[in-house]
């Protein structure tokens, strides 16, 4: 082969990898998009473009966990969570995501120990969001458990030791739907105060109405967590009120359903969506 073929094979090979890797950043985005707007079934299908390009980007990954989590599908979720652990094994979001499985699967000491792995390996790295998050996250287990915590995690517990915010006007980071409240009772709490103190912070805060359905949809998901499934119902109907077709709400209620053991209600809530999600119905009706 002369020179002049070789120089040609070079340059067509490197437009190649140009065009590939412009294709590469092109299905990022959209698969940030995606997620962003709540697509999840089209995110998973940009995510399988993406593995097929050969592109292991942690962070890429990691946003396929986390459409698997918020589908619901804690399996799938959990195997994407070790996947990203793979290509980057000091990942925190990883780890605070594998926690919330846990606690949603009533494996509490799994989550406090993953707690405990984060505060003692990445003290420095830790952002404010992802502290606040490990605090919601033990903050049942804080308030109705508590000897326990400090005796078994006390990093964990100490997270408490820090001066609690004074009440002040709401916004959105100092609303904590379960700080302060009265003790919650796994899908039975008749106490609805809380919940319904969240809500009228959340219509007197200065925000559009999509802001506030955002941030009711937040709340709930506190209460998930604490396995208060009917303060969490009562937020997402109330979200679903100022706007009946917002994807998340009624993917999150579909959800609640389903874990409540009514299937039809969930499939119902789904059937409402905008847009029809495969992967939300399989995790359903599974």
């Amino acid at each position: 082969m002369g020179k002049n073929s070789k120089k040609m094979n070079k340059k067509k090979n490197q437009q190649k990898s140009k065009l590939e890797n412009q294709q590469i950043q092109e299905l990022k985005a959209q698969l940030t998009q995606q997620m962003d707007d709540m697509q999840y079934a089209d995110a998973l299908s940009t995510l399988a473009e993406l593995i097929e390009k050969q592109c292991y980007d942690p962070e890429v990954i990691f946003q396929g966990a986390q459409a698997y989590f918020l589908i619901g599908d804690y399996e799938r979720g959990i195997a994407w969570i070790d996947n990203t652990l793979h290509f980057a094994p000091e990942h925190i979001g990883a780890r605070l995501l594998l926690a919330k499985i846990c606690l949603l699967e009533e494996r509490i000491d799994d989550a406090m120990a993953l707690y405990t792995f984060v505060l003692q390996n990445y003290p420095q790295r830790l952002t404010d969001a992802e502290r606040e998050d490990i605090k919601e996250g033990a903050d049942y287990t804080w308030r109705t458990d508590r000897e326990w915590l400090v005796e078994n995690y006390p990093l964990v517990a100490e997270l408490w030791n820090e001066k609690e915010p004074q009440p002040v006007p709401i916004n959105d980071s100092n609303l904590k739907p379960m700080e302060d409240k009265a003790e919650t009772v796994e899908q039975g709490n008749n106490d609805t105060a809380a919940a319904e103190d969240i809500i009228k912070q959340v219509f007197a805060k200065d925000a559009s109405l999509t802001e506030k359905v955002k941030l009711l949809n937040k709340f709930a998901g506190g209460y998930f967590i604490a396995r208060d499934f009917a303060n969490a119902q009562l937020l997402l109907e109330k979200a679903l009120e100022i706007d009946s077709y917002y994807t998340k709400t009624l993917a999150n209620l579909a959800v609640l359903s389903k874990v409540q053991g009514d299937v039809d209600k969930a499939l119902a809530y789904a059937a409402e969506m905008p847009e029809v999600d495969f992967v939300l119905l399989q995790a359903l009706v599974e």
